[in-house]
């Protein structure tokens, strides 16, 4: 004997359902462990008290707002024109801001040392102190002649630190002596 579908369906239901009823009883249908849930609950309360209480202080400010205005039509009307010639003098405050922010080199935290006390934004042609130092000990092209300077320089301190005689040092280090 066939069993109707519609019997069939509704055992298929059924079973789900008893299955689903028992894993609930075994708390198998949360994924959080309970103290985990609880504390949520908790904290969720403790928001919602918070935002009461904002909105209890909101509604009594604009109650207030409201009363001091009905009350005062001819302050509000001065208090209008002193907000008005607030804003007139900020957007007068922003341009002139403005404008002197796009000059290059005012602005507070400008990092370019060169913008400094006037300046033009770039070095000095010619540097001073780097051209002494050109001129004087090391030249491209002198043919080792600044490597041989040092060379010797550290030589005659070394010589000094360890109380020896240049000649000796010079000796170990080129192979000869110095006349």
């Amino acid at each position: 004997m066939k069993i109707p579908r519609d019997l069939h369906a509704k055992k298929d239901y059924e079973k789900e359902e008893k299955k689903k009823e028992r894993a609930k009883a075994r708390g198998e249908d949360t994924w959080m462990l309970a103290s985990v849930n609880q504390r949520l609950e908790q904290e969720q309360m403790s928001l919602k008290k918070t935002k009461k209480k904002k909105d209890k202080k909101k509604s009594k400010k604009k109650k207030r707002r409201q009363s001091s205005s009905s009350s005062d039509s001819e302050s509000d009307s001065e208090e209008e024109k002193r907000k008005k010639r607030s804003k007139k003098k900020k957007k007068r405050r922003k341009d002139s801001s403005s404008s002197s922010s796009n000059s290059p080199g005012t602005h507070a935290k400008e990092m370019n040392p060169y913008w400094k006390d006037g300046g033009t934004g770039l070095p000095d042609e010619k540097p001073e102190g780097k051209k002494e130092r050109i001129e004087g000990k090391e030249r491209v092209g002198d043919a080792g002649l600044s490597w041989l300077q040092k060379s010797y320089e550290r030589c005659v301190e070394q010589a000094k630190e360890e109380g020896r005689s240049l000649e000796e040092l010079a000796a170990e280090r080129w192979g000869y002596g110095l006349e």
